[in-house]
């Protein structure tokens, strides 16, 4: 648990004495802060609370800070740090200033207060220049870092309460409004006010980051300073480093600065941090033929940090950074700058030194397994059919168990990744007030039904225009790893099953990034033996296409292809299915009638791309899209939704195809229409398909009369005959996931999560899908 600081010990005093009430006035303040790019817990920073006799704190090795405030007095929080560049500025943000400043980069509003070093209002090659001149030490500080009286600004991304108010940092002409959150007034505890850190000068986001990117296209500019107006000339040139002469004058005299900036680091961090929890678990359960379970957990963690770093610098007049990095069979990793920070967030807080979290839950489903773990299990050629009942099948979801209730917002995109022993389970949530970022949730639970972990904000990403797809997860041994979709790049990030997120890189194609076409950056990942293998739509110089990239277990690229933009056209909603050979990979087509359909290709273990083939042969062109692709060991199967005529007020249908794809060659066993016409449903990324036995389960929604939506669970064979089917609950929220699992005992449970979106709250609840039975 967090050890609260002696502060809150003051302030408890401070605020009997002011008050002259009990202690219990004092309202606790708290919240994590981290950096903005790379998600790295942000230390010793200094946050104040002014008002109210309002006692402040740093910031700790985890983000994580406290401090205190009067009850019923009004409150403001506000963030300040000074230093701490950790050689983040470099040459190489200067050159992300002259990419955006000549339309070769967008971007986004975080980048855009780093980058603005001037402190008036807008990027330029001004601050291009001022980058370079701090960056070879002729100027100390930033102007917005002096209008600031801070080297940071810092953007709220608190958890909402009663009579808050935010402020987002702002610059211009010289002057600064720093970000902070208000109370008017504190009515009690204030947890989870968190705020994302920006390092001012830092435009390419690389502060914690273990590896500098490479730039490209980097232009060649001459900036020129002068009074009473700055001149900038352009000349944009095929190179990987920025070369700037900067000339600082009046109009009659010229000075000239060739900064070289050399540093060749080759620097080897061996950090083995070593973190003790020492919980105390009280657990009193109850047991009742009905597998009725009743637990009060009390849990009090006292983490205890020893890090051991040992570093070795050695600089030449270069700028590159050479990266070290040994693994091991004890998974201790030695890379520059790796840091690990785990933390566990907490429901209840009280004024207290301990964090309690007590909750209640009750299963009356029947299911006793007897599991047998095997390291490898082993796929079949044959898998096992669902038995034919003369009375039909008896076939129904699992009681739900709760895993998320949260106050207002929005929640979009669940989804479950099978651990093993569980499932993780992800989505995405507008948090109330924070409109300009997707928050994203994290909690895993165990295949007895229990929450082993969370639910917690793993990460913040931030929203752009028609985009609502953020995030990927795929699971890998021991720890999952996640692909986000910020803005024009994509990111890896390896997460563990306890929630920690590190080894945050950028990987994968350029995003498209538009303000008019369709932004999605859609796609899939799925683990295989050597990694992970992922599937995007990327920018094809102004359209979509999608793009396919493998990944060590640590997130390293290892090779990268253009899967489908064969005849330069739009290619949508990519997926991914590994056979235990190559993979296959399917994606929908638009624009072109005569070549449109639904294509695979096979992406072969030697690297080699076979030809696209369609999964329907005879089928022309339809309006496809959200796609899903699945294998049983011996074959596909594929579900999307389409339309004839490409209208959105014409009919929709739910196509369901099995089908064989070899290397070389491809046949289709299955092509059927499960459900339509109908109209569309208005919730997109609920379609799925997976394999169970020799059957198959599909999943999607369907639109009723009134104009509310109905989930659908579709028990299939491979000949696309239904066997039978279940509705069991209406959707309110674009969210519904699910996966099979592989652990003995369960190899035809699905774990299901629902998303729910209520007038006063928001829901995240799991089932268990077992395989039918007769009845």
């Amino acid at each position: 648990m967090k050890v609260f600081s002696k502060n809150l010990k003051r302030a408890l005093v401070f605020a009997t004495c002011i008050t002259g009430g009990a202690a219990a006035h004092a309202a606790l303040i708290s919240g994590e802060i981290m950096y903005y790019d790379t998600a790295e817990p942000v230390t010793d920073v200094s946050v104040a609370i002014v008002g109210g006799g309002g006692v402040g704190g740093e910031s700790d090795k985890s983000g994580f800070y406290d401090g205190a405030g009067s009850a019923g007095a009004t409150v403001t929080i506000e963030p300040g740090k000074s230093g701490g560049w950790d050689e983040a500025v470099t040459a190489l943000d200067a050159a992300y200033v002259l990419q955006a400043v000549v339309g070769m980069k967008e971007i986004g509003t975080f980048e855009s207060l780093a980058c603005d070093v001037t402190g008036d209002g807008s990027v330029s090659a001004l601050d291009a220049a001022h980058i370079l001149r701090f960056a070879i030490g002729s100027l100390v500080r930033f102007e917005a870092a002096e209008a600031c009286d801070s080297d940071w600004l810092f953007v709220p991304l608190a958890s909402s309460g009663e009579n808050q108010t935010v402020a987002d940092p702002s610059l211009s002409s010289g002057s600064c409004q720093p970000g902070g959150i208000g109370y008017h007034p504190l009515t009690g505890d204030a947890p989870s006010q968190d705020f994302a850190a920006i390092l001012i000068g830092d435009c390419s986001g690389s502060w914690g980051v273990d590896e500098d990117p490479i730039p490209t296209n980097t232009p060649t500019a001459t900036v020129v300073e002068a009074s009473p107006t700055a001149t900038s000339t352009d000349t944009p040139t095929q190179t990987n480093t920025p070369t700037a002469t900067v000339i600082e004058a009046t109009p009659t005299a010229t000075s000239t600065d060739t900064p070289t900036p050399t540093q060749t680091g080759t620097p080897t961090r061996t950090g083995t941090p070593t973190r003790t929890d020492t919980p105390t678990r009280t657990e009193t359960p109850t047991h009742t033929a009905t597998r009725t379970r009743t637990a009060t957990r009390t849990k009090t963690f006292t983490r205890t940090f020893t890090p051991t770093r040992t570093v070795t610098h050695t600089r030449t007049p270069t700028a590159t950074r050479t990266p070290s990095y040994t693994p091991s069979n004890t998974r201790t990793r030695t890379s520059t700058r790796t840091k690990t920070p785990s933390y566990t967030p907490t429901i209840t807080r009280t004024p207290t030194n301990t964090r309690t979290r007590t909750f209640t839950r009750t299963m009356t489903w029947t299911k006793t397994p007897t599991i047998t773990r095997t390291p490898t299990p082993t796929a079949t050629a044959s898998p096992t059919s669902t038995p034919s009942c003369p009375g039909g099948l008896d076939w129904q979801l699992s009681p739900p168990v709760s895993i998320s209730n949260q106050a207002f917002g929005n929640l979009w995109l669940t989804d479950t990744v099978t651990t093993d022993d569980g499932w993780g389970i992800f989505w995405l949530r507008d948090d109330p007030g924070f409109s300009s970022v997707a928050r994203l949730y994290y909690a895993h639970v165990k295949t007895d039904g229990e929450v082993s972990d969370g639910p917690m904000l793993i990460a913040s990403i931030p929203k752009i225009q028609w985009r609502n797809r953020y995030y990927m997860a795929a699971w890998h041994e021991d720890h999952f790893g996640v692909l986000t979709a910020e803005q024009s790049s994509m990111y890896y990030h390896t997460v563990t099953k306890a929630g920690a997120v590190s080894a945050r890189r950028k990987v994968g194609p350029k995003l498209l990034y538009s303000s008019i076409w369709d932004s999605e950056a859609d796609g899939d990942i799925e683990s295989y033996e050597d990694g992970f293998v992922a599937v995007v739509e990327g920018d094809c110089v102004g359209h979509s296409c999608s793009y396919g990239f493998k990944l060590s277990p640590t997130g390293a690229e290892t090779a990268f292809v253009n899967l489908v933009d064969f005849d330069l056209t739009h290619q949508f909603y990519p997926r991914v299915a590994h056979d235990g050979q190559g993979n296959a990979i399917l994606s929908v087509k638009d624009i072109k009638i005569a070549t449109g359909g639904v294509m695979t290709k096979y992406w072969e273990p030697t690297g080699q791309m076979r030809p696209h083939i369609k999964v329907v042969p005879s089928k022309e062109y339809n309006w496809d899209e959200f796609p899903d692709l699945a294998y049983n060991g011996s074959h596909y199967a594929a579900v999307w939704t389409e339309n004839a005529i490409r209208q959105h007020g014409s009919n929709w249908q739910i196509r369901f195809a099995t089908f064989d794809r070899l290397s070389t060659s491809g046949s289709v066993i299955a092509d059927k229409v499960l459900h339509g016409p109908d109209d569309k449903s208005n919730h997109r990324w609920t379609t799925r398909v997976h394999a169970s036995g020799n059957d198959w389960v599909v999943h999607y929604a369907k639109r009723l009369s009134d104009g509310s939506n109905q989930a659908v669970f579709d028990l299939v064979d491979t000949a696309g005959e239904k066997r039978a089917t279940i509705t069991p609950f209406s959707l309110t929220a674009d969210s519904l996931g699910s996966s099979p699992h592989s652990l003995p005992g369960f190899e035809r449970t699905i774990g299901v999560v629902r998303g729910d979106n209520n007038a006063m709250d928001t829901q995240v609840t799991f089932y268990f899908l077992d395989a039918p039975t007769c009845d």
